[in-house]
């Protein structure tokens, strides 16, 4: 498929925009408010901490675009 032929959101999730808005917006509010977010974080207790840590992981590979673009070194 040609550059030409893609729509521009080709490979992207329609609910990402969405989330990464929402995650954008709530960490700015807290900054905003005068809370510093990984220091909040590092307060919490272990269960709620490792928690957050595992729910950033899991949206990562949730969101990852595995197999869904060509190796860009190919032709060298």
């Amino acid at each position: 498929m040609t550059a030409a032929r893609r729509s521009p959101g080709a490979g992207v999730a329609p609910r990402l925009p969405v989330v990464l808005t929402c995650g954008t917006a709530i960490v700015l509010a807290m900054e905003h408010n005068g809370n510093n977010v990984a220091r909040w974080i590092r307060k919490q207790c272990f269960v709620l901490r490792w928690t957050v840590y595992y729910a950033a992981a899991v949206s990562i590979l949730f969101f990852a675009a595995f197999g869904q673009s060509a190796f860009i070194y190919q032709q060298f």
